[in-house]
Formats: structure tokens, C-alpha cells, sequence
């Protein structure tokens, strides 16, 4: 028996800064309802394996799929070192809207990482209009986050056989040098320059808070050996959780996908 191929399309449409965003969109845009996925940061929904698999998957079931790359990653165009929070959340909406426009009225959101504090500052509108949410990863209490991380590259520069814990790393903290590493103009990662705005931006903000309102309709996926995101950075309860046992940031491993990804499915179609 001949098996239909599921239809998968290059789109691609403007943000409010002129950029062209670009996205590959799954399954048939005449349906009902569709799920935006976005990616972690410097990430590109457009080819991460896990936003790849679920969008095939959601394309058997007859729901629509657009993986987004953001300005300055993948597919996409502009320059990443201009990108922030704001800028993401801007194109975030851009998405939503291109969405709408192709004859979606249902909306589902799946984000890993950074992009949870995306999902969170979403328009009050457009995050009630969400009918599932699906978090992978959260990175949502930036605050404590970017101090573990700048205390984790700190301590592996001195000693690479150093392992930086969230339960260790305040004790190794020196707060002038991680407020003076936040002022730098520019960044370098091993990909992109980072721009001014981005970590001043958020190394005093926790965007949990700013999730409590959807927090009903949001399903938590988590790895339980997370040492970028560790689960105890989050101090909130999400009543509807996937914890993966062994399960990295990423979560790309065939066996750690498939503890999760069955659950997502059932989640985000029922």
C-alpha cells in the first residue's frame, strides 16, 4: 500500500523589524488547529530532531505544524547579536499571525528553553488563546539561571574537573564580577556575537510568575539530569509533568524521546 507523504513546506513572512523569518510548515494548513514550536537559545526548530519527529508525528493526526527559526538562526534572516527577549516575543506573534492567516483558529505552542520566557510574555490575548502549552526545558528563572551559568563557566575555566551544581554554585558566586560580565557591550558565544540588551535584560527577571496564569493548561517536560536548566530552578508546580529519568536538555536521545514525546501527543491533541 502506497503510504501518502505528509505535505511540508518552506514559509517564510516579515517581523515588525523587517526581518524575513522563515519556518517549515507541517501537515495541512486547512485545518483546525496548529502548533507553533520554538526553539532553545541560538537553536533551529527548522532541523532539531525532536521539533522534527513531533511535527511528523502531529502530521499523521491530521494537526498543522510550524517550526520557527528566529531572526539570526537557521533559515531565518537578521542579525543575532540585535535580538532580546522582546525581539523574540515580537516574532513570536509574527508567527501566530501567519498562522492565523493560513486558516488556523486553534493554537498550541511547544517551546524549549529560552523560549518558555517567550511564551510567557506573549500578549494577555494571545496567551488565553492558547489551548495547550508544552514546555521542554524552561528556562524561566533567568535571574538564578544566568548566575549558575556564569559561576559554571567561571569554575571550568580554573578547574575542568569542577562540577557546578545548583546546589553549590551561590557559594562560588562573586556578584561585582557577574554584574560587570552582564555590562560587557558584547558577547561572544561559539556561534553568534551577543549583543548589550540580552543579558541585562534579564539577569534580574524570573518569568514564573509571569506563567501562573496558563500554568492550567501547560505540560512541564523535564530531564532529570538537566545541567543547563536543572529542574530545581524552578520553584513554581505545574500540575501536569513529564520528568525523564537520565534525561539530558535536549531530550533528542531515541529512548528519552520516547518517554515524552507519547505524552505530548496525547497532550496536544486531546
Amino acid at each position: 500500500m502506497k503510504t501518502v507523504g505528509i505535505k511540508t513546506k518552506l514559509v517564510e513572512f516579515a517581523d515588525s523589524r523587517g526581518n524575513t523569518l522563515r519556518g517549515i510548515l507541517t501537515g495541512d494548513k486547512g485545518t483546525a488547529r496548529g502548533v507553533l514550536m520554538l526553539p532553545g537559545y541560538e537553536r533551529a526548530a527548522s532541523t532539531e530532531p525532536k521539533f522534527k519527529r513531533l511535527a511528523d508525528k502531529l502530521g499523521t493526526l491530521g494537526v498543522a505544524s510550524l517550526r520557527l527559526d528566529y531572526s539570526g538562526c537557521g533559515l531565518s534572516d537578521g542579525n543575532f547579536a540585535l535580538n532580546t527577549v522582546v525581539s523574540y516575543t515580537d516574532e513570536a506573534c509574527a508567527a501566530i499571525k501567519f498562522l492565523r492567516k493560513s486558516g488556523l483558529r486553534q493554537f498550541c505552542v511547544v517551546a524549549h528553553s529560552l523560549s518558555a520566557c517567550i511564551v510567557s510574555s506573549l500578549p494577555v490575548e494571545q496567551r488565553t488563546e492558547l489551548e495547550r502549552i508544552v514546555l521542554i526545558a524552561p528556562a524561566l528563572n533567568q535571574k538564578e539561571l544566568q548566575r549558575y551559568w556564569f559561576v559554571r563557566n567561571t569554575m571550568r575555566r580554573k578547574d575542568p574537573l569542577f562540577r557546578t551544581t545548583w546546589q553549590n554554585y551561590r557559594t562560588h558566586l562573586n556578584e561585582q564580577a557577574f554584574s560587570d560580565n552582564c555590562a560587557q557591550p558584547y558577547k561572544m558565544t561559539g556561534k553568534n556575537f551577543v549583543g548589550a540588551t540580552f543579558f541585562p535584560e534579564n539577569k534580574e527577571l524570573d518569568y514564573q510568575e509571569k506563567m501562573l496564569p496558563i500554568v492550567a493548561k501547560t505540560l512541564l517536560i523535564h530531564g532529570e539530569m538537566d545541567d543547563i536548566v536543572p529542574r530545581e530552578s524552578l520553584s513554581m508546580r505545574f500540575p501536569q509533568c513529564c520528568f525523564v529519568g537520565q534525561g539530558d536538555h535536549d531530550l533528542e536521545r531515541p529512548d528519552m524521546m520516547g518517554m515524552w514525546l507519547p505524552r505530548v501527543l496525547l497532550f496536544l491533541t486531546s
